[in-house]
């Protein structure tokens, strides 16, 4: 049989041919028309959007540095600032920090500030949780819950925290600040990071954390009060540093 022959045989096997076969379609059309063959090429389809997506430049979003935050918050006054030693700037990797003590009164325990700004949270520099970073300081997480927070005329939740070491003990109240919200939960902040990456072309946002030490007897809702104030007068001006 000769080369001709070769290429016009087709083995059809058991599959029917004739005039019985012209009015269903094949197994093979079946297959592509399948529910589970459309689900797969919609995720295929979303899988090479959502990599264009990310292969373009986030825009620059305009904002002030952080070496500008205001010095005077209400009732507070800035008495000290400080700088991140490399070593833990090389872990965090943010953009921008600003790490200061407040003060309000003459005797009353100060109040610790720190605000870090990531501009592209989708490489890599991402806001890291006080609730891994206080122990890895050392700190031991006695008590920790959400409290509601005022924020744009209505209300968002911060996390107030109760750390020990050994005799020292304070309390930390933070929230991770994503795109004009204010989250508690570390989980969800991270899916806003997706949605505005899609939605917005945007992945920036920050953590604002304040920490304040226990005066002799002191009790929890003193601190607590002392940080609320604190980061209420914080909240009206933040979206300067962490844009909206």
């Amino acid at each position: 049989m000769g080369h001709g022959a070769v290429q016009g045989k087709v083995d059809l096997g058991n599959t029917p041919v004739g005039p019985r076969a012209a009015g269903r379609p094949s197994a093979f059309a079946f297959r592509l028309l399948s529910p589970t063959a459309l689900l797969f090429s919609y995720l295929l389809l979303g899988a090479l959007l959502a990599l264009a997506l990310l292969q373009r430049a986030t825009p620059a979003v305009a904002r002030a540095q952080l070496a500008e935050f205001p010095k005077e918050l209400g009732a507070f006054h800035m008495i000290q600032e400080s700088e991140i030693a490399p070593n833990i700037l090389a872990i965090l990797q943010p953009t921008d920090t600003v790490v200061r003590a407040y003060a309000r009164q003459p005797g009353e325990p100060l109040v610790s500030l720190y605000i870090a700004y990531h501009a592209d949270q989708s490489e890599g520099s991402r806001v890291h949780s006080p609730k891994s970073c206080l122990p890895g300081a050392g700190w031991q997480i006695t008590t920790i819950k959400t409290i509601p927070l005022a924020w744009k005329g209505g209300e968002s939740k911060g996390n107030l925290v109760r750390v020990e070491k050994g005799l020292d003990k304070q309390l930390a109240l933070y929230w991770i600040h994503s795109n004009g919200r204010v989250v508690a939960n570390e989980y969800v902040a991270r899916a806003y990071i997706f949605h505005d990456l899609f939605a917005r072309r945007r992945s920036d946002g920050g953590l604002v954390r304040f920490m304040t030490v226990f005066a002799p007897e002191e009790r929890e809702e003193s601190a607590k009060e002392r940080l609320l104030v604190l980061a209420e007068a914080t909240l009206q001006v933040i979206s300067r540093y962490i844009p909206d």
